[in-house]
């Protein structure tokens, strides 16, 4: 077979079809055609999609940081120790004497069907803010005690004690070690919820961090830690021997204040815990 002769070249194709010229001198076909009125509508909204992208991919990356904590994660269930007896609890009295001292910072909230926004609970027996005698600490809990009375009917035995025992700084630093972070909580606030169906529950929320630091106000994590209904018959058997069961989450935040964040994240939240036993925005993730 001889070798291919080369034929000589005659320029370029001819125009595809959709380029001709047509009548009056115009393009035809479909590639050329004049965009229609409802493709160019969609333009705007094409961008107003793509920077809803953009600033939602913002927020994952400068709002949800790196998860820095090796043992906690963000949600999570717990048990605390078994609530103390004798000189324990008189420990933890004279803990919540402290906690409920009149304070220009409270660091006690109660939230009740009645009252359905976090307010304010101070003791009105007058004692130092630093060490309490033991007359002011049994003066303090008769005087919660008979609160507790009137605002939970009903309410099962030794209530008012299971509470003072959680409201104490002894449950978050001991959470704090179970769970393998440092016990440093700028600052930590608790609130009591009594639902209109009866159920006690306390909130301790606190700031959290995953490492020491000097002059520490805040951190980017909040700690909300819950335990389960203190008013049912299971906490009044099981309390004192195996514990009370808590849920905690931690969430993300920007709030350095945490009074600002419960009186602006948590309050509607806590009062659809009192007035309806919702819990889910509680525990949520704001």
């Amino acid at each position: 077979q001889g070798p291919t002769s080369l034929q000589p070249w005659r320029g370029p194709p001819p125009l595809a079809a959709a380029a001709q010229p047509g009548p009056a001198g115009q393009f035809g076909g479909a590639l050329m055609s004049e965009p229609s009125a409802s493709s160019s509508a969609l333009h705007p909204a094409i961008g107003a999609a793509a920077v809803g992208i953009v600033l939602l991919a913002a927020w994952w990356v400068f709002l949800r940081r790196p998860w820095p904590f090796r043992v906690l994660r963000r949600r999570g269930v717990h048990r605390s120790a078994a609530l103390p007896t004798g000189d324990g609890l008189e420990e933890r009295k004279r803990d919540f004497a402290r906690i409920v001292a009149p304070s220009a910072k409270p660091g006690l909230f109660v939230v009740t069907p009645s009252v359905a926004l976090p307010r304010p609970w101070s003791s009105k027996a007058h004692g130092a803010a630093g060490d309490v005698s033991k007359e002011v600490a049994d003066a303090v809990f008769e005087e919660f005690s008979a609160w507790v009375a009137s605002v939970v009917p009903g309410a099962t035995d030794n209530l008012a004690e299971r509470v003072i025992a959680l409201v104490a700084v002894s449950e978050g630093f001991a959470f704090a070690m179970q769970s393998k972070f440092p016990p440093m909580f700028p600052q930590s606030r608790f609130v009591l919820v009594v639902s209109s169906g009866g159920e006690v529950r306390v909130v301790w929320m606190a700031y959290a961090t995953d490492r020491p630091r000097p002059n520490l106000g805040s951190t980017p994590f909040i700690l909300k830690l819950a335990t389960r209904d203190l008013n049912g018959q299971r906490a009044a058997a099981e309390a004192h021997s195996t514990g009370v069961q808590m849920d905690y989450v931690v969430v993300d935040t920007a709030e350095r204040d945490l009074d600002r964040y419960i009186e602006a994240r948590q309050s509607a939240a806590l009062s659809r815990a009192a007035l309806e036993g919702n819990w889910e925005d509680v525990l949520g993730s704001k």
